[in-house]
């Protein structure tokens, strides 16, 4: 090969090297959403009688479920449709436009570019079918009102008309959603006076209508007036979820054939009964217990003697008038208690205040005794069965601090609701010392009388204890508390019937008042520690 045919292919070589494409590396990750640069018509333009808008943006874009996002004030009779291409978004189909009105499209956070995924939040476009456009803006947040942190995605509407029951079966004249911060915006309303809803629309109706939808309002009506920055800025709205007060079966079951499970929506009353109708039981042939939350209550009954449960019939009642009926067959299959049972006992190590309990798989029909050997002492106590959860068997023996304990129970002391009597137990355990525990003395201080109730809250935010009721300028002693970090909750009682309201749309009142101490509280063992929390 010559000289010269050499040079070429390496010539080649160089100039192939040359042109190629490298992917740069590094540099700073792109954080910047779209940017609005134009649309057809303009931004805010007037006297507008199109049926479709278009929206561009200076990169590329992608659409995040824009046609559900997407929130037209005032609402109009049917939702346009959202579509985008490239750099630019278009709203088509808009229809049933009214005269002389400003109209609001508000995209939420339905924007994001296409390599990032970076969103645009809070982008809303407004025309106006007439000569003039509305060019009031309003910003406010939503807060949960019992936890006070941010309510996301739930709708602020803004009516002129005061009538709360209109509010319940009219549109809106304007709307809008929070954002994840609670945070809300409205931008081109009209000058006037307001009321402001915020709740989570069930139905997707766009009002406030279902008692099972949560909602928080403001009492005293909004003005809007024109300021330097055009600007409102509305009061914090607080949201309260809403309960379910209409007492029903939500699920029956059979837990064993001796065992029926009855789940209410709401916690039963004094006024709770049952009306066995097959198999005939009277009221000393079954027992019950309850396990209430705020939400619901599980409600288990035992067929007690002989009985078994083939099949179940029985009448459900509770106050106002409730009754419901409860139909079931057992197809699983049955099987044989033992004739005894075993209890199970105190942990090793227990706290020195903690009450001596037992605990079993089935309620306990009788009091008992057993064994209390500590210290070469021994003592004969008592056990009965906690009227609360007739499974825990309690004494009234006080535990002394740093002991050494053996608990023993003999065979057959006790009987559960099937007849079955207990095994012997025997177990080893110590209770712990009092300078294990801190003290905390909080001292509720203000200019007013009012009932508080007063909550002390561990590092996982949930109750330590039971919650407190006193009065303005009293003293409260929190003991026995572990080491660790605390923090106070307060609830402004105003009614005084000790427990927390929330919002009453139709009585217009407020939520009652919940304050949190700006401050960490921390607990050492065997210290005391005093608080002052002044909060009026």
């Amino acid at each position: 090969m010559k000289l010269h045919t050499y040079l070429i292919i390496i010539l080649s070589l160089l100039a192939s090297s040359c042109a190629r494409i490298v992917a740069p590396t590094g540099g700073e990750k792109d954080e910047r959403p779209p940017k609005f640069v134009g649309s057809s018509p303009k931004m805010n333009a007037t006297n507008f009688s199109g049926k479709e808008l278009r929206l561009d943006f200076d990169e590329y874009i992608v659409l995040d479920n824009a046609n559900t996002k997407l929130i037209v004030s005032p609402p109009l009779k049917t939702k346009p449709e959202v579509t985008c291409k490239l750099k630019s978004v278009y709203i088509k189909n808009i229809d049933s436009l009214q005269e002389n009105t400003t109209y609001i499209f508000d995209l939420t956070d339905a924007i994001a570019d296409f390599t990032e995924g970076n969103r645009l939040n809070h982008f809303s476009f407004a025309f106006s079918t007439g000569d003039n456009i509305d060019t009031m803006q309003c910003k406010g947040r939503v807060l949960n009102a019992y936890s006070l942190k941010p309510e996301a995605d739930k709708y602020v509407a803004l009516y002129r008309n005061a009538d709360k029951n209109y509010q319940q079966s009219n549109l809106p004249d304007y709307i809008t959603k929070c954002d994840s911060l609670g945070r809300y915006y409205f931008n081109n309303i009209k000058q006037g006076e307001y009321y402001v809803l915020a709740y989570n629309d069930n139905n997707q109706n766009f009002i406030y209508d279902l008692a099972s939808e949560s909602l928080a309002f403001l009492s005293e009506p909004v003005v809007a007036k024109q300021s330097d920055d055009s600007t409102l800025s509305f009061d914090t709205l607080y949201l309260t979820l809403a309960k379910d007060t209409v007492q029903k079966i939500l699920e029956s079951k059979f837990l064993s054939e001796r065992e029926l499970s009855i789940t209410m929506a709401v916690p039963s009353s004094k006024d709770f009964s049952l009306e066995f109708i097959q198999p005939q039981l009277n009221a000393d042939e079954y027992a019950i217990t309850k396990n209430t939350s705020d939400t619901c209550e599980q409600i288990i009954i035992y067929a007690t003697k002989d009985k078994v449960f083939d099949s179940v019939k029985l009448l459900v009642k509770d106050k106002n008038d409730f009754i419901d009926k409860v139909d079931l067959e057992y197809f699983a299959k049955k099987k044989n208690l033992k004739s005894s049972f075993r209890f199970t006992g105190p942990k090793s190590q227990v706290a020195y205040f903690d009450t001596l309990a037992l605990m079993s798989e089935y309620p306990i029909k009788n009091n008992f005794s057993a064994y209390l050997h500590f210290d070469e002492d021994s003592l004969k106590i008592d056990f009965y069965p906690d009227k609360q959860n007739p499974k825990r068997c309690v004494s009234n023996y006080v535990l002394l601090p740093e002991t050494k304990y053996i608990l023993h129970l003999d065979t057959a002391k006790a009987e559960n609701v099937f007849g079955q009597t207990n095994d012997s137990l025997t177990c080893v355990f110590s209770s712990d010392s009092k300078e294990d525990y801190g003290k905390l003395t909080i001292f509720i201080s203000g200019e007013s009388n009012s009932q508080v109730i007063v909550s002390l809250l561990g590092s996982d935010k949930k109750p330590v204890g039971e919650e407190r009721i006193c009065s303005v300028g009293e003293k409260l002693v929190f003991e026995h508390l572990p080491e660790g970090t605390y923090s106070l909750r307060v609830i402004v009682d105003e009614n005084g019937n000790g427990v927390w309201d929330g919002n009453n749309f139709l009585q217009d009142r407020q939520a009652e008042k919940i304050l949190f101490y700006d401050k960490k509280l921390s607990i050492r063992k065997a210290w005391e520690f005093e608080q002052e929390w002044k909060i009026f």
